[in-house]
């Protein structure tokens, strides 16, 4: 494919495309140059991988917009896609962006052992959790507040476990003037960090619940007064690309509790499609 085309032109879809049009493109492509559909084809298997790098920065509203800064700064000139474009590193919400991303991908995501990025996407099924976390991000920043938080809801209904799914809904109900449930969630994100090993420290979130609680009246003022958030766990955060997360996945996965019948002992795994109440037609029909 040629260098010169850009992460719209992968998708055939045009830079004032809304989310519901890159989803629906991203899908219809996949299957269109799906690897599993073309005998192992080597051309297909890089046209994909390029398919699932344009849809990950374009699914992304930070990634998206760093993106079509840069489409607009080249004027028109051509853009080496592998090469010449990389997103700049935004505020992480857990401690580094590699954190943020596995969270993304891992937790309540049914992901196959030895798993890289365009493996995980391959599988268009499990990657359900996946798109309509992108479709709530996307739906937050576009101030769809209402739509956010009704897809999150879902979300956090699938996988209670996900940090970033409780962190979104939280960021919601502030915007919702619904300060006890945004704390509740807050609370959520730092009990599920500290489970983690190594645990989470979260500064971010101790930082907007902080806030959170000094707007509360005295009571809240209080708590601010009584919980200070803590400056110095902040952590710098890395540059982290989709290789290097492709590595910390299958390190991960490798270590992960093998599989008893359909479940695993790593914990329970509830099929997402029928908590979401769909039935989707099979993958390949």
């Amino acid at each position: 494919m040629p260098a010169a085309l850009n992460y719209y032109h992968v998708l055939g879809t045009s830079s004032s495309a809304s989310f519901r049009e890159l989803k629906k493109q991203y899908f219809q492509r996949a299957k269109e140059c799906h690897p599993d559909l073309h005998e192992g084809s080597v051309a297909m298997e890089e046209q994909f991988k390029l398919l699932v790098l344009a849809f990950e920065v374009l699914s992304d509203p930070h990634k998206r917009q760093q993106y079509d800064a840069t489409l607009q700064a080249s004027k028109g000139a051509p853009i080496d896609l592998e090469h010449n474009w990389q997103p700049t590193a935004h505020s992480s919400i857990m401690d580094t962006h590699a954190d943020d991303i596995l969270e993304e991908l891992i937790v309540g995501n049914d992901v196959p052992l030895f798993a890289t990025f365009q493996t995980f996407m391959r599988d268009l099924e499990s990657t359900e959790n996946f798109v309509i976390f992108r479709e709530a991000k996307t739906a937050f920043y576009e101030n769809h507040v209402n739509h956010a938080y009704r897809l999150l809801i879902r979300l956090v209904r699938v996988s209670s476990s996900n940090i970033l799914y409780h962190y979104y809904l939280a960021r919601c109900a502030e915007r919702k003037k619904m300060p006890g449930c945004a704390a509740r969630h807050y609370r959520r994100c730092l009990r599920l960090g500290s489970c983690r090993n190594p645990p989470q420290q979260l500064a971010h979130v101790c930082q907007r619940l902080h806030r959170l609680r000094q707007r509360g009246g005295l009571v809240g003022r209080i708590a601010a007064w009584l919980q200070p958030p803590d400056d110095n766990a902040i952590i710098d955060s890395e540059r982290q690309m989709i290789d290097e997360v492709s590595r910390s996945m299958s390190r991960l996965l490798n270590n992960r509790p093998a599989r008893v019948g359909n479940k695993s002992t790593a914990g329970k795994r509830t099929n997402s499609r029928r908590l979401l109440g769909s039935k989707r037609k099979h993958k390949y029909k």
